[in-house]
């Protein structure tokens, strides 16, 4: 069985101005090439039978994305389903996987109605493990499929996803009246996730522009180009979206955690690409469902399967010829039980994403409602005093981000060379903490994973030479408290560029307690 792991759906168009008006053709071509690029032996996709399948030649490509594949066998099959006026055909790429007992799965459904300019595309990546081998996915092999490139960005199509055109490009908001334009599009929740990024230099641009020709029916990639856009944004959808950084704004505004990837993230050298869409991509999964287009082409062909049978039933008998009649039979019963096996195939897999979203919707409903907070207005922090932004930061987190006298101090001695990226990665722990606290103290899956994912923090749980030294442990307010934890700000080869802060936390009551803000030195 194939773990679906990527979806994406498109609706396609040709352009008015479009040499050809078939959208349906266009994108074919687009999938012949895609298979040609890296492959020998690829058949016409236009005359292909109704079902099939065929052993590919890989090509040498050199390095890059090929290298991730073994060298067994490419296996190409397709399936042709539907009656002529409203057919859909899937075609699936097998290739192995390097170095493990499995192999990854690339699918693309094209549904077309006979007479329109219109295809639904639907585009699905995933992997079958051989054997019982269970092992998670390697962060590289989750990727845009490069076809879903070819298509978005083909000139003479029109391409949308949830009724806005994609094509592979950031958009860029350069004003504050554009940028509250946006925060009222942000309020809807008919809409793809959103990634805000609001590049400070010239050479983070290259990162969002990976960005948004990764993301193409997953997420749309908005530059706040001024930082008259990224306050006006940030004060509308009260959010705040970090200079230098990025923030992922989900469709519903008050009800979710938005993920936060700080100063840094859009340097040429980040994984925010990666990052983002290990994020977006299994939950795809879940909100696509099953293949639509397909299956409703599939009903309509077997519809008018089980009209002709039934017309070959009434004349054998009008003819009073019962070895036709029992052969018409025969084969009627033979596609009532074939699609039975489907549906049964299909309610296996469904039943496993209502288990999922049932254990999501279970982990929601626990939390109490969230209290907003304002975190707009905190104070600076200088190289030379912490006080007014702890005291800040321990008042509006309700005292769920607490620090010891000790944190003030670390921070005065550092050095630390970058101030505004410590206070930007000190609100956001208070804000982690307020988070932390609805759950009322409990984390369900791992403590890095719930801090990178749903924060942008990249933090550490374990120090050895803090271990090894004997102060990997602290006392306050009558605790004894492991202070191990800690929240980087890079890894410089310059000492004074290794931002940390350490902290430990606790479940009764629900809170972080920060005793060490400034170098790696502790």
């Amino acid at each position: 069985m194939v773990q679906v792991q990527y979806v994406v759906d498109f609706v396609v168009r040709s352009t008015a101005d479009s040499t050809s008006a078939d959208a349906h053709a266009a994108v074919l071509r687009h999938v012949q090439e895609w298979l040609e690029f890296a492959h020998d032996g690829v058949p016409d996709l236009e005359a292909l039978p109704a079902d099939g399948e065929r052993l590919l030649t890989r090509r040498d490509l050199g390095d890059g994305m090929a290298s991730l594949s073994g060298d067994g066998p490419r296996r190409l099959s397709w399936h042709h389903v539907g009656p002529p006026t409203a057919a859909a055909r899937r075609i699936d790429l097998r290739v192995p996987v390097r170095g493990v007992p499995a192999t990854h799965v690339t699918g693309v459904t094209l549904a077309f109605d006979r007479g329109t300019d219109v295809a639904t595309v639907r585009v699905v990546t995933g992997r079958e493990a051989h054997g019982g081998w269970i092992a998670p996915t390697p962060q590289s092999f989750l990727r845009r499929p490069a076809v879903v490139r070819r298509i978005v960005e083909d000139p003479d199509l029109v391409v949308t996803a949830y009724g806005r055109r994609v094509d592979g490009r950031r958009d860029d908001i350069t004003t504050p009246a554009a940028g509250a334009v946006l925060v009222d599009a942000l309020r809807r929740v008919d809409r793809l996730p959103v990634l805000l990024v609001a590049p400070t230099h010239r050479s983070q641009l290259d990162v969002v522009d990976a960005a948004a020709a990764e993301l193409p029916g997953l997420a749309n990639v908005i530059r706040l180009s001024t930082r008259g856009a990224v306050d006006a944004v940030s004060r509308g959808i009260d959010l705040e979206v970090p200079l230098g950084g990025a923030r992922l704004v989900w469709p519903h505004l008050e009800a979710l955690i938005h993920p936060r990837y700080d100063d840094g993230s859009l340097d040429p050298q980040s994984d925010l690409v990666a990052d983002v869409l290990s994020t977006i991509a299994p939950l795809s999964v879940v909100s696509r469902g099953i293949d639509v287009p397909f299956r409703t082409a599939e009903r309509a062909g077997r519809a008018l399967a089980a009209l002709a049978r039934q017309q070959e039933v009434e004349a054998a008998v009008a003819r009073g010829d019962e070895h036709a009649e029992v052969a018409a039979l025969r084969r009627q019963l033979d596609e009532a039980r074939a699609e039975i096996d489907q549906w049964v195939e299909e309610a296996h897999r469904l039943e496993d994403d209502v288990s999922s979203l049932t254990m999501a919707f279970g982990q929601v409903g626990r939390r109490p409602a969230p209290v907003p907070v304002d975190w707009h207005d905190a104070p600076a922090l200088t190289p030379d005093d912490a006080e007014p932004l702890l005291e800040f930061l321990e008042q509006r987190s309700r005292g769920h981000l607490r620090f010891t006298a000790t944190a003030a101090r670390t921070w005065r001695k550092s050095g630390y060379l970058h101030p505004a990226q410590m206070r930007s990665a000190l609100l956001t722990l208070g804000q982690a903490s307020v988070e932390f606290a609805e759950q009322q103290g409990t984390i369900t899956a791992r403590l890095t994973d719930w801090f990178r994912d749903g924060f942008g923090l990249d933090v550490a749980t374990t120090d050895l030479a803090l271990t090894q030294s004997g102060r990997a442990s602290f006392e306050f307010e009558g605790a004894r408290l492991n202070g191990v934890p800690h929240v980087k700000l890079g890894d410089a080869k310059r000492w004074s560029e290794c931002g940390r802060i350490y902290f430990a936390y606790q479940s009764d009551p629900a809170r972080f307690v920060v005793h060490h803000v400034g170098l790696h030195d502790l």
